[in-house]
């Protein structure tokens, strides 16, 4: 009868050690795989994060260049003429076709330069522009200020997705 007992309990115990097993298999590679794919996911998203700096990095070298042109003519000269500015300005457009406005506004916010959009000129850019985004020839803008001396500032309009548009992010 001990015999019987013992075997009968070994019966028991293996298929539960078997199952036993199975299943700390199971958990075990369930928390592994779950681990690569919160790696993986965060690689994607440090990707992202590395493509999306060079896109931002790359306008704001862009605009950077265009104020420093901008900033540059008028430093070489104590007054320069509507037409030379717009001369200069439309020169800076044709090869940057994503720029909406450029503005140089005075001390009190009064528009004295406005490139391509010149009825802006003796607007108070404060009162034109009270929020954000603004909008420009139907375009929503965002408006970058630079500051050229203590009595003057360079304003750029761009597009509201200039620096991260709807197209850069795929779904």
């Amino acid at each position: 009868m001990n015999k019987t007992m013992s075997h009968s309990k070994s019966l028991y115990i293996l298929p539960i050690l078997i199952g036993l097993g199975i299943i700390f298999g199971t958990v075990t590679s369930y928390l592994q795989i779950s681990d690569y794919q919160q790696q993986l996911s965060q690689s994607y998203k440090d990707e992202i994060n590395r493509i999306l700096e060079g896109v931002i990095d790359k306008g704001e070298n862009r605009l950077q260049t265009v104020s420093n042109s901008i900033i540059a003519l008028f430093e070489s000269s104590n007054e320069i003429s509507y037409d030379e500015f717009t001369t200069f300005s439309d020169r800076i457009f044709s090869s940057n076709s994503e720029l909406v406005n450029v503005s140089i506004i005075d001390e009190n916010q009064l528009i004295l330069y406005s490139y391509p959009q010149s009825e802006m000129i003796g607007e108070n850019f404060d009162i034109l522009f009270p929020s954000h985004p603004t909008q420009i020839n139907g375009i929503q803008t965002m408006n970058l200020e630079f500051s050229m001396n203590d009595l003057r500032k360079l304003i750029i309009s761009v597009p509201f997705d200039y620096f991260i548009s709807h197209d850069t992010i795929t779904s």
